[in-house]
């Protein structure tokens, strides 16, 4: 009889495991079930807490590595998106939509190369996935790979040929070689088929003001501005080409116009402030440029401008402390010092002027060294000596590169921007990617 019992007790612990295991495996069907649908509908928190339950109980499963990948890609952890992407991959390496994910994050990171390498990994498995193509030039041309950049593009369009977003991408990449001719071409192919794109208008309003035609690019402003009318950028490159025609009010509606929709942003507010000067509106332009030195309290260009209209306003004491930061952050600057020599003159300080001014004098000739900064600098020198090609050409309403070139396109959320301070954003964001379950 014991035997028998001990038998019927070992079957039902088996069984009770058996039914466990079981439950346990459907249960995580569900889990991953309610985390997809999660994602669906966007609460990609939510479907990050239940594809955590997902992998404590089954860590060797590479969806839902993935899954939390593209949540986390979503929400804007790019570094976390990357490190489930590589867990998914550990587990299982043909799946072309996580190379995607990660790419996308190392993509947003600025890791260009490696972002091609995962596109390019991806294009192996899924070769007609026209985002994988479509990323792939982009991170190349994010890379500085131009030429690479090219080819990608090119048999992008090839492969899909009634996709406008490659003839423009490949239109912007031409663009950033200096080949205006193939731009154009490019664009005109895009345009054939969609031309209720902003971009493409973007490109041909910086090929017509490369060439002087202020005009024509002003016209390309329009279109660009009628298709995408919130894109703050837009506004900016038309005031500065309408700065270019001497149209002044119309540079500075436009100028109005970019701060409504972004407040805070600098280069705008920082042009306003030098078409301000130009037009004489001296209180107009110290406000502003108070609120661009308070926004970017390292732009020295600001500062210089500042302590020029806190000259002319006779703020003579401010205007000398403006003068001391910048001379202090960089003490090899030759016009700090004859500023400064000029406010102390005016404040009646005639020994203090004559020794900046000699001093000024003296170092302009090789005749003394600058003195080493006062105040801490994070900056890189490529930084400075751009910060000081900006310094001494402060009153051009124009980039800080010489050329004051604007945008050409804008294919996500970061622009380059056409003004006296040119940023170097990437301009090429991912697009969205959707799921497929």
């Amino acid at each position: 009889m014991r035997p028998l019992l001990r038998s019927l007790s070992l079957l039902l612990c088996t069984l009770c495991v058996w039914s466990t295991t079981l439950w346990s495996q459907i249960d995580t069907e569900r889990v991953m079930t309610i985390g997809r649908n999660a994602i669906g509908f966007k609460d990609y928190v939510v479907a990050i807490e239940h594809f955590n339950q997902v992998i404590e109980v089954s860590p060797t499963m590479a969806d839902p590595y993935y899954y939390r990948a593209f949540a986390k890609l979503m929400l804007g952890d790019y570094a976390g998106a990357e490190r489930d992407a590589t867990l998914c991959l550990e587990r299982n390496p043909f799946l072309s939509r996580a190379y995607m994910v990660r790419g996308a994050a190392r993509h947003n990171l600025q890791h260009y190369a490696e972002a091609a390498t995962d596109y390019a990994q991806a294009l192996k498995i899924t070769p007609d996935d026209f985002y994988l193509s479509f990323n792939l030039a982009g991170s190349l041309y994010g890379a500085e790979q131009y030429e690479r950049a090219d080819s990608a593009a090119r048999a992008l369009t090839q492969r899909h040929p009634k996709e406008a977003r490659g003839y423009f991408l490949a239109a912007e990449i031409a663009l950033r070689r200096q080949d205006t001719v193939a731009a154009e071409g490019r664009i005109a192919e895009g345009l054939a088929i969609d031309s209720l794109s902003a971009a493409p208008y973007r490109m041909l309003s910086t090929i017509a003001y490369l060439r002087g035609d202020y005009e024509g690019a002003l016209r390309y402003h329009d279109k660009s501005i009628e298709q995408e009318p919130g894109q703050a950028s837009d506004y900016i490159n038309r005031g500065l080409t309408r700065y270019k025609l001497k149209e002044y009010r119309g540079a500075m509606e436009d100028y109005n116009q970019a701060l409504l929709l972004t407040p805070h942003d600098a280069v705008a507010r920082h042009n306003r402030a030098l078409l301000r000067i130009e037009v004489g509106d001296l209180q107009g332009a110290r406000e502003d440029l108070l609120e661009v030195v308070r926004l970017q309290p390292t732009n020295l260009t600001a500062h210089f401008n500042l302590a020029l209209v806190q000259t002319q306003t006779g703020q003579y004491r401010e205007a000398i402390e403006t003068l001391d930061y910048i001379l202090g952050r960089r003490p090899e600057f030759l016009s700090g010092y004859y500023q400064r020599s000029e406010v102390k003159r005016l404040l009646g300080d005639a020994a203090g002027a004559d020794r900046d001014y000699w001093f000024a004098y003296k170092l302009e000739r090789g005749q003394v060294k600058a003195p080493k900064p006062t105040i801490a600098d994070s900056t890189a020198s490529s930084v400075a000596s751009e910060e000081l090609y900006a310094l001494d050409h402060h009153a051009e309403l124009q980039s800080a590169s010489s050329d004051a070139t604007p945008s050409s396109i804008t294919t996500g959320g970061n622009s380059l921007r056409g003004s006296i301070q040119e940023q170097a954003t990437s301009s090429e964001a991912c697009p969205a990617y959707e799921l497929t379950y």
